[in-house]
């Protein structure tokens, strides 16, 4: 049976490969980070699911990728555009990383709960209360919050989609950049998930239609 164009996804959301500070559970933020030799088999892998499913499910080919100006993610972009067969990829500065401050390059396990908390969030409409606190006590000094990741994050993809109407499109993003925008396209009344290097998401129909709003609704 075929695809209703409606229910054909126009957007893939994808996190960047492995780099050697995932591997070794570091904040990286906006630090510049090369993808590591697991990373570039993940963005490869990654390209051949993005054209297997467009293939089989849908019999849409991509026609455009976005990424990240962070190393990382222009990386992944281009070996997916390569595999893919797409013109090289259009950076978007928006999609960059949340910025962690003085917390880059630090491992995760060197800090201790009540800061990890604050800096991960339940990502629930509370989010900004919890964050308001964290930043009383000192711990989110220079740390982008959440939902401002979120939301210039969203309004650079909206942007962005403004020059290709009609298309299907790949964006190249970061973890916790995704995990916000995702967020803020569900209003943050439910928590999406984390995602792992390499991790696809598709927009869902409502996730679209809330971007589409936004974009349609840009001077």
């Amino acid at each position: 049976m075929s695809t209703s164009p409606l229910q054909i996804p126009s957007l893939a959301l994808v996190r960047h490969g492995q780099t050697d500070w995932n591997k070794e559970r570091r904040f990286q933020g906006s630090s510049e980070v090369p993808l590591n030799a697991t990373g570039i088999e993940q963005a490869r892998a990654a390209a051949e699911t993005l054209r297997t499913d467009a293939a089989s499910q849908w019999g849409s080919p991509w026609d455009v990728i976005l990424t990240s100006p962070q190393l990382r993610a222009r990386e992944t972009a281009e070996i997916i555009a390569e595999h893919l067969g797409l013109e090289a990829p259009r950076v978007v500065a928006g999609l960059k990383e949340r910025s962690y401050g003085p917390y880059e390059g630090r491992a995760y396990g060197d800090l201790d709960k009540e800061t990890f908390t604050y800096l991960f969030p339940a990502h629930l409409p509370n989010v900004e209360e919890i964050e308001a606190r964290g930043k009383e006590l000192g711990i989110l000094e220079g740390v982008e919050s959440s939902k401002d990741a979120g939301h210039r994050a969203v309004t650079a993809l909206a942007e962005a989609l403004q020059g290709n109407p009609g298309q299907r499109v790949i964006a190249v993003s970061h973890g916790s950049t995704t995990r916000c925008l995702l967020n803020t396209l569900d209003e943050w009344n439910i928590s999406n998930p984390g995602l792992s290097n390499c991790d696809i998401r598709y927009l869902t129909p409502a996730q679209e239609a809330h971007l589409h709003h936004i974009r349609n609704a840009l001077p």
